[in-house]
């Protein structure tokens, strides 16, 4: 069996994920990040919603979301208590 070139696929897999991104970040602690400006909010004020954190820090509730998503999945951040009365944790 004869293969030319034009015959074969390579397809190559990220092998970096969204929430592996996001860790890297929380990680590096680059100033200026999302996630380390969502981490600095958690420590002063680990009760505040998404929503309000979105607001302090000036950036869209899907954004922030988004990353304390990847947080959570990632294992740098979790929720403790319900969504009322709950607080966020650091890990």
């Amino acid at each position: 069996m004869k293969f030319k070139k034009e015959d074969i696929m390579v397809m190559f897999k990220s092998l970096v994920s969204n929430t592996d991104q996001a860790t890297n970040q929380a990680n590096q602690g680059s100033d200026n990040s999302v996630v380390t400006r969502i981490l600095k909010v958690i420590q002063e004020e680990p009760t505040l919603s998404q929503k309000k954190i979105a607001d302090i820090i000036g950036e869209k509730y899907s954004t922030v979301k988004y990353y304390m998503e990847s947080m959570k999945k990632s294992g740098v951040i979790k929720r403790e208590g319900s969504s009322q009365k709950g607080k966020w944790v650091i890990l």
